[in-house]
């Protein structure tokens, strides 16, 4: 449950008060802090980080070590700081140096790196707790020069990013310049979130007011229980942030014998609403068909405290979906690319025989070959209604001489009209023909 929980908090994002805000909603501040985030909270919440930070490294460098032996420039009672300064200088490390680390010194240590790495810093935990060899020692000397100088750089980096957030224009831009010099103390898979305000607090109050309306023709009419749950393991199924929420919904029951409660809302909020979430009546109250005017948000939302208007709110979007509902009746068609082939086998052949032999084409004589067989095919096109419509079965035999592809072993589809011809020579023989 706990991978599920991290997974779910790296990879969803920050609430903002624009999240409740449906599109096509007018605003009267719409330029202004829209999100409605609350700058000097996250400041304060921000510097407070650097403040511990700061404190933490500062009790790391600290720690007294004693040098029997000069090394550049420093020799006797001195502290780490000082020992890691004169080494980055001269792009040294530990090795070599002979130094002497008390074993309370050595604690001071081990409990400054715990204290780091709760920040995330990668490779600060202790590596050795053992205090009993000056090699376990000087292990963890070379843990904390490493650790030190890294530090450095991230306060470096802090303090310039925390220089632009002073000067950044608007709350958004300043936020996320904040936001930003967070994630270099704290790590950039540490999700910071905002605190923000609602811009629509009433309709948000409202909403989950008359939660119970909202659900009225699920539950009637769809006979659904567990409305919101029902939907939730439904969707679940093609949406994997949401599954990962179901999953941790139903760890923690099973655990803890605790509902992880889903309190569904809809806006902008309107009186006799229902929820578009699932399917909807097809009015909103009699003869008054049930219409969308707005951009519509309907969401489900965990924390009964989210409806708390008088304070501000933070929290996570898991997932979101866009989509258009269609209307009843629509008008639909397939449409798909198919390339026809460029050579395909003659599927008619027509040989023209000249009647005098000269020893060349005369194009006259093409021509008219060509004329007479386009004759001879309109006054041969006899449909088989007019066959099966005559009253002598004896015109059968006069068959119009075509014959489509056939197969010999009945391989595939043919229209073999030599068919005919044995049909009628079974069942219509010819007796005797009068010639008129």
């Amino acid at each position: 449950m706990l991978k599920m929980i991290k997974s779910m908090i790296n990879d969803s994002r920050a609430l903002h008060a624009q999240d409740f805000l449906p599109a096509s909603r007018e605003i009267e501040t719409l330029t202004v802090n829209l999100k409605g985030y609350d700058v000097a909270e996250l400041e304060t919440r921000i510097d407070n980080a650097k403040y511990l930070f700061d404190q933490y490294s500062g009790q790391l460098n600290s720690i007294i070590i004693n040098l029997p032996e000069t090394v550049e420039g420093i020799s006797g009672i001195t502290t780490l700081e000082n020992l890691f300064a004169v080494l980055e200088a001269v792009d040294e490390d530990l090795t070599g140096v002979l130094f002497a680390l008390a074993d309370s010194a050595a604690s001071e240590l081990i409990n400054a790196l715990v204290l780091v790495s709760g920040f995330g810093l990668p490779d600060s935990f202790p590596q050795v707790t053992s205090l009993e060899t000056d090699e376990n020692k000087r292990t963890l000397l070379s843990q904390a020069q490493n650790v030190s100088r890294r530090m450095k750089a991230m306060s470096g980096q802090f303090v310039a990013l925390r220089s632009q957030a002073n000067a950044a224009e608007g709350a958004d831009k300043k936020v996320e310049l904040l936001i930003q010099a967070g994630k270099i103390l704290l790590g950039d898979v540490f999700n910071i979130l905002p605190k923000f305000r609602y811009r629509n607090g009433d309709d948000i109050q409202s909403s989950s007011a008359d939660r119970a309306q909202l659900l009225k023709y699920a539950k009637e009419n769809l006979k659904m229980n567990f409305v919101a749950d029902e939907w939730l393991q439904q969707i679940a199924h093609v949406r994997p942030r949401l599954a990962r929420w179901d999953g941790i919904r139903t760890l923690c029951e099973v655990s803890n014998g605790e509902t992880l409660e889903l309190l569904p809302i809809q806006l902008p909020y309107r009186a006799g609403d229902s929820w578009v979430s699932v399917e909807f009546p097809a009015e909103l109250e009699p003869g008054v068909p049930f219409n969308i005017d707005h951009d519509t948000l309907s969401m489900t939302v965990h924390g009964s405290r989210a409806f708390d208007i008088t304070e501000s709110q933070s929290g996570l979007m898991i997932d979101e979906i866009v989509e258009m509902i269609p209307e009843k009746d629509e008008i639909t068609g397939i449409t798909f690319n198919y390339n026809q082939p460029n050579a395909v086998a003659p599927q008619t052949l027509l040989l023209a025989v000249t009647p005098v032999q000269t020893g060349s084409w005369d194009w006259e004589k093409l021509v008219g070959i060509l004329n007479d067989t386009l004759l001879r095919a309109k006054q041969r096109a006899v449909e088989p209604d007019l066959l099966y419509g005559s009253t002598r079965s004896e015109v059968g035999v006069l068959l119009p001489a075509i014959l489509a592809n056939f197969s010999e072993y009945d391989l595939d589809l043919a229209l073999d009209y030599r068919s005919n011809v044995t049909f009628y020579n079974e069942n219509n023989p010819i007796n005797a023909v009068t010639i008129l």
